[in-house]
């Protein structure tokens, strides 16, 4: 079944994630090594090994007596991943702040925030909501260091699966997130302090936390 110069632990591990990013699994769903095994057409032993890479991605847990389960989605569990996150994800849009301006990002930060505004306008919250994570990817994609891009651009897929999960398509203080995410651009634009950038960036994420953990 293996692709050249792909493992069956990888495939095995990039389906399976497949599917908890689009919800095919939902929260609590026992997620079987042995028929995965079947399905496969493998061993027991890369389907562990790809299950125990998601384990320590967050995206299933360990159950004494059952198994392998789909990670619950609620309220706290979004507010204690994103709340971390909001140092990492300032650090980052920091660290991205140069290269964003060589690679053509900002012009595509721009043209993303301009999407989300008129989705907005037009009450169209799914694609609001799309466009405003976009946004953030957009910038994490720009990180120099492999390690912290993928850490970052990870975590973020992550906190948006859950997000929707929770909170459905209707965007929280999104009209505030643009100004914000224009602020963000102005400070990017002029090659502002790397610590203001990283301090505005830390507290856009925080704000949003505090709007969502009332909203849950």
């Amino acid at each position: 079944m293996s692709a050249r110069g792909v493992s069956k632990q990888d495939q095995i591990y990039e389906a399976v994630r497949s599917r908890l990013t689009e919800g095919f699994y939902p929260p609590g769903h026992r997620v079987n090594v042995a028929e995965l095994a079947r399905e496969f057409g493998v061993s027991n032993i890369p389907v562990r090994e790809a299950l125990r890479r998601l384990e320590a991605e967050g995206w299933i847990e360990h159950a004494p007596n059952v198994g392998m389960l789909v990670a619950k989605r609620d309220v706290q569990t979004w507010v204690d991943l994103m709340t971390p996150f909001a140092v990492l994800a300032g650090f980052a849009t920091a660290e991205a702040s140069r290269t964003l301006k060589r690679d053509g990002g900002l012009d595509d930060l721009r043209a993303l925030n301009a999407q989300m505004r008129s989705a907005l306008e037009s009450d169209d919250y799914e694609s609001a909501t799309a466009a405003n994570a976009a946004f953030h990817q957009r910038i994490f994609e720009s990180v120099a260091n492999p390690e912290l891009r993928r850490s970052v651009s990870e975590t973020w897929e992550r906190l948006n699966v859950l997000r929707r999960a929770i909170y459905g398509g209707i965007p929280v203080r999104a009209f505030q997130s643009l100004s914000e995410h224009d602020e963000l651009l102005e400070l990017l634009e002029h090659d502002a302090d790397h610590f203001e950038i990283e301090a505005v960036a830390r507290e856009h994420i925080l704000r949003t936390v505090a709007a969502n953990r009332g909203a849950g």
